[in-house]
């Protein structure tokens, strides 16, 4: 199967096609990348973009995975935005309501903010991520979010305001044990130097390999209430980050 590479010059640029390799469940399962139980339900490619080239390739039902190149963003242009959205062409980012923290440095950004350098952020090569995968899903999660990391009014008392949010906790805590969860691992990178106009260097070439692991993820009250599969421990470990971001006094809002 082949992916497609989109260049800088915006929608009616040409496009190339770069060669992914598409392995099914039991190739990875060979190569250890997955945990036995998953391995039917993973999908894993591999690719290769260029600065301000964005990459995007389809699995699982009707979703697409995605490198949006940060095109417009001087000094430092050179960087993607991992994202995961429905293929009927959706505008919504399903993985950022299901990748912690919220307000910090993300997994899902491949570029030089919060003052990583180009070589800092390709050594941190091995990116863990959620997404659910759907639309309702994506608004049911979207909402518990926006209310659980919001300031109390100034005229709230707290235990009114924690009250308040404590039905966004459920559904949060909820969907969260179900959403899809994801790994891209950055196999090569070419990066360039710190100059003037790009103090933090920039990322040239990103070579990868992406794991996708669609969750069951159906929001309360959307589903036929059947039990949605679970993705073991790669979810549980992207669960515990936000109680360990909340011990250290991390701040949380979304990020898109």
């Amino acid at each position: 199967m082949s992916s497609r590479t989109t260049g800088p010059s915006g929608a009616g640029a040409s496009s190339r096609i770069v060669l992914t390799i598409l392995l099914r469940a039991p190739l990875a399962l060979a190569l250890g990348l997955l945990p036995r139980g998953l391995a039917a339900q993973c999908d894993t490619l591999t690719g290769a973009v260029r600065a301000g080239e964005s990459y995007e390739h389809a699995f699982g039902d009707g979703l697409v995975f995605g490198l949006r190149a940060h095109v417009h963003a001087p000094p430092n242009p050179g960087g993607w935005n991992l994202e995961v959205r429905a293929a009927a062409g959706g505008e919504h980012d399903f993985a950022w309501v299901a990748t912690l923290p919220y307000r910090w440095w993300n997994p899902r950004y491949i570029d030089t903010s919060y003052g990583l350098s180009a070589r800092e952020a390709v050594a941190r090569d091995v990116r863990s991520f959620g997404f659910v995968t759907g639309e309702a899903a994506y608004d049911s999660l979207s909402r518990a979010v926006e209310l659980l990391v919001s300031s109390r009014p100034a005229d709230m008392t707290a235990s009114r305001f924690e009250a308040a949010r404590d039905p966004a906790r459920v559904t949060w805590e909820a969907m969260m044990d179900r959403v899809g969860q994801g790994e891209l691992r950055i196999t090569g990178a070419q990066v360039s130097d710190s100059t003037a106009q790009r103090p933090l260097g920039r990322i040239e070439r990103l070579a990868f390999t992406a794991v996708l692991c669609p969750g069951g993820d159906t929001p309360p009250g959307h589903g036929s209430g059947g039990s949605p599969p679970q993705v073991g421990e790669a979810a549980r470990h992207v669960l515990r980050e936000p109680r360990a971001a909340q011990r250290q006094g991390r701040s949380t809002s979304p990020s898109r």
